[in-house]
């Protein structure tokens, strides 16, 4: 992407809450929006950017750029189908955060935050 020479440079994730990730790496940004539709269901909407003179299949392959993502992002969505089945069920309690879920506790006390809630 832009004027940089090396596309091995690691990459740069940004988290705007509530609803959008980007991941910019050396040849390639990564968006992916949620909206929700229901209480207990969420759109999710990727979408792959490159340079705006990048020719398929020259300068790119978009089943080379899109596998990974792909694959994290369904492997993702059933982890989180699966903890939507566990909280809805009438045997769960909720329990304290691990520590590296400080992203999901972030997002939990920023929406209590709008909602006029109190802190956790």
């Amino acid at each position: 992407m832009g004027t940089i020479p090396d596309r091995d440079l690691g990459g740069l994730a940004v988290v705007v809450l509530p609803n959008l990730l980007l991941e910019a790496s050396g040849d390639y940004v990564m968006a992916l929006r949620f909206t929700a539709a229901t209480a207990v269901t969420t759109h999710a909407q990727v979408q792959w950017l490159v340079r705006g003179d990048a020719v398929e299949g020259r300068d790119y392959d978009v089943g080379r750029l899109t596998e990974f993502w792909k694959l994290t992002c369904e492997q993702d969505w059933k982890l989180c189908e699966d903890n939507q089945a566990g909280v809805a069920s009438r045997r769960y309690e909720p329990g304290p955060y691990a520590p590296d879920e400080r992203g999901v506790k972030h997002f939990v006390q920023w929406y209590l935050d709008r909602m006029g809630d109190s802190k956790l």
